[in-house]
C-alpha cells in the first residue's frame, strides 16, 4: 500500500509541515513577528513534531518560540551546526553530506550556499555550514534546497519527485535562477518558496516545462502527493 504524503506551508519563508503515516515532520519552523500576524492556523502548532529539521540559524528558519511549541521529549531533531545555541542538547547537529536513517524514512544533508556569481545581493549563506535536505520517504524523493543560489551540486541530485526552491532574490536565488535550477533538477513537481516580494504565480507562469508541474502553496495551503 502506497501511503500519501501531505505537505502544508506555514510561512512565506520555508517552513513546511510534512505528514506521513501519522508522523509529523516540520522543516525550518521560523517566522517574523507573532503567530497572529503571520496567519498560521493554530491547529498546526498543536501537531507537535515527531521529526524536526533546521537548515540554518537565521530567524526566518528557526525561532525559539516556535521550537518550544513544536517539540516534545521524543522529537528527533536534525539541524545545521549553526544552530548549536538555539536547540536542545539532544539535537543532532550535522554538516552537508551526512546520511541519516530514521526508520520511517531517511535523509541526506546537502550543500546550500550563496555563490559569487549568484544574483543574491547579500551573501550570508556559507558553504559547508548551511544545509539543504534530500528526503527519501514513501518511495518518493524530496529536495528541500534551503537558502541557496544555483550551485553545481544540483546536477547530481538524481531523480527528484518534489523540489522546494527559493525564488525571492536578495538572500537566495531570484526567479530567473530558480527557473534555471528547475531545468537542471527536472523534478516532477516544483514548489516555490522564500519568495519575498516575488509573485509565486509569476514563477508558475514563466515555468515552460513539459516535465515539471508547479504547485503554488500559500500559508496554510496543503498538497497531497
Amino acid at each position: 500500500m502506497m501511503h500519501q504524503l501531505e505537505i502544508t506551508r506555514l510561512s512565506d519563508s520555508s517552513w513546511f509541515k510534512l505528514t506521513y503515516q501519522k508522523k509529523v515532520i516540520h522543516i525550518d519552523p521560523g517566522y517574523f513577528g507573532y503567530f497572529d500576524s503571520l496567519g498560521v492556523d493554530p491547529k498546526h502548532l498543536k501537531e507537535q513534531a515527531d521529526y524536526l529539521f533546521v537548515s540554518h540559524v537565521h530567524q526566518d528558519h528557526i525561532r525559539k518560540e516556535t521550537i518550544d511549541r513544536l517539540i516534545k521529549p521524543e522529537t528527533q531533531i536534525i539541524a545545521s551546526l549553526s544552530c548549536i545555541n538555539d536547540l536542545p542538547t539532544n539535537a543532532q547537529l550535522v554538516r552537508p553530506n551526512t546520511h541519516i536513517d530514521l526508520g520511517l524514512f531517511s535523509v541526506d544533508t546537502l550543500y546550500a550556499y550563496n555563490t559569487e556569481a549568484g544574483h543574491s545581493t547579500k551573501k550570508f549563506h556559507q558553504r559547508d555550514i548551511f544545509l539543504g535536505f534530500l528526503f527519501h520517504i514513501g518511495g518518493k524523493t524530496l529536495y528541500f534546497a534551503g537558502d541557496t543560489d544555483v550551485i553545481p551540486e544540483m546536477h547530481d541530485l538524481g531523480d527528484i519527485d518534489i523540489a522546494f526552491l527559493p525564488i525571492g532574490g536578495t538572500y537566495v536565488m531570484d526567479l530567473g535562477e530558480s527557473l534555471e535550477a528547475t531545468s537542471i533538477i527536472n523534478p516532477k513537481i516544483v514548489i516555490p518558496m522564500h519568495q519575498s516580494s516575488t509573485d509565486l504565480n509569476a514563477f508558475a507562469d514563466k515555468l515552460k516545462s513539459k516535465t515539471t508541474e508547479c504547485v503554488v502553496l500559500h500559508i496554510n495551503d496543503s498538497f497531497t502527493y
